[in-house]
C-alpha cells in the first residue's frame, strides 16, 4: 500500500469520539447539553463519527439511573422524541 493511499484513507475515516455515561444520558434525559449529545449520535447514524465507549458504560448508566430514581430526580421525566 502506498503512502498516498494511506493518507487518503485517513482523510476519509470517520472521526472517533469516546462517549461516557453522561453523554448517553443527555440523549434521553432533559438537561444542559442534550442537544449536543443528540447531535453526536445523529452523526454516528450518518457514519460521520465512530463512537467508542468504556467497557463499564452499562454499569455507569445503570448506576446513574438508579441514583436518579432513588433521589426522585425530575431528570427521569424521559424525553419523548
Amino acid at each position: 500500500m502506498s503512502s498516498k493511499s494511506s493518507e487518503t484513507e485517513l482523510e476519509h475515516a470517520p472521526q472517533r469520539l469516546v462517549v461516557d455515561a453522561s453523554v448517553v444520558l443527555k440523549c434521553y434525559l432533559p438537561e444542559a447539553g442534550s442537544t449536543q449529545a443528540q447531535a453526536i449520535f445523529r452523526d454516528r447514524a450518518l457514519a460521520k463519527v465512530e463512537l467508542l465507549a468504556p467497557a463499564l458504560l452499562p454499569y455507569e448508566l445503570s448506576n446513574a439511573l438508579l441514583r436518579c430514581a432513588v433521589n426522585g430526580s425530575p431528570r427521569l421525566a424521559l424525553r419523548r422524541s
